[in-house]
């Protein structure tokens, strides 16, 4: 299996520490090359890519509030699982 170049650092959402792959919040399809982007493991990638829809543009609130959410996802559980 080829190794993976780059710094290892942890991942934004699920915190495992490997090389990441960058996740442009406001999709490059629609929005070209941008500043706003998070780092993601190659799982997490993969799982926020399913939340983006592939043709509709979507406005760009709209894609950092997905972000958030996915993000903040594991979070809210917790919270409410321990306080709510």
């Amino acid at each position: 299996m080829a190794r993976k170049k780059g710094k290892i650092k942890p991942c934004s959402k699920c915190h495992t520490q490997e090389v990441l792959q960058k996740h442009h919040i406001l999709p490059q399809r629609f929005y070209g090359d941008n500043p706003f982007y998070i780092l993601l493991c190659d799982d997490c990638h993969k799982e926020v890519e399913k939340l983006i829809p592939e043709t509709k543009q979507l406005t760009p609130a709209k894609y950092f509030k997905i972000i958030y959410n996915f993000i903040n996802e594991d979070w809210k559980k917790t919270f409410e699982t321990n306080y709510g």
